[in-house]
This record gives C-alpha cells, sequence and structure tokens, in this order.
C-alpha cells in the first residue's frame, strides 16, 4: 500500500527486505530490482538484490549482481570483497 502511494526506492528496498526475511523470494527480488531501478548506483540495493538471488539459489545472477557492485567504487573499503576459495 505504501509503495503504490510514495514509490521511492527507499520503499521498494524496505518492503523486499521485509518479504525476503519472510522467504518470498520472488517477490523480494522484484522489489530489490525496482529500489534500484531508481537508484542504480546505490550499492545497498545492489547487495540487496545479489543476496535475494543468491538465496533463492540463483548463484549466476548473484555473482554478477555483486561483481557489479565492486565495480561501482573499486576503492570503496566498505565494501564486503567476494572471491572463489582458493
Amino acid at each position: 500500500m505504501i509503495a503504490a502511494a510514495v514509490p521511492l526506492s527507499e520503499v521498494y528496498n524496505n518492503l523486499g527486505a521485509a518479504e525476503s526475511r519472510a522467504n518470498l523470494q520472488q517477490a523480494s527480488i522484484d522489489d530489490f530490482r525496482r529500489a534500484l531501478d531508481g537508484d542504480s548506483n546505490d550499492p545497498l540495493y545492489r547487495f540487496n538484490l545479489g543476496y535475494a538471488l543468491w538465496k533463492k539459489g540463483d548463484f549466476g545472477a548473484a555473482a554478477d549482481t555483486f561483481r557489479a557492485l565492486l565495480e561501482l567504487d573499486p576503492g570503496d573499503s566498505t565494501v564486503p570483497c567476494f572471491s572463489p576459495a582458493a
């Protein structure tokens, strides 16, 4: 209801987080994508989408999303670094 009245990226991100906690994977992915559509440079939205994709088992799409996150600002030390096990 709130997302329909106030279609802000922050609202979609919060809705996606609530859906993720309720194990509504596809709904959370859809809402994280809506949040990202509103602000494609927000690292939190991109991370949340990647995590939701990983949680759903779509590991390829999750890896692509995490790579794109790292490319936003390669010098940002607050972004966790994901690397394959040696």
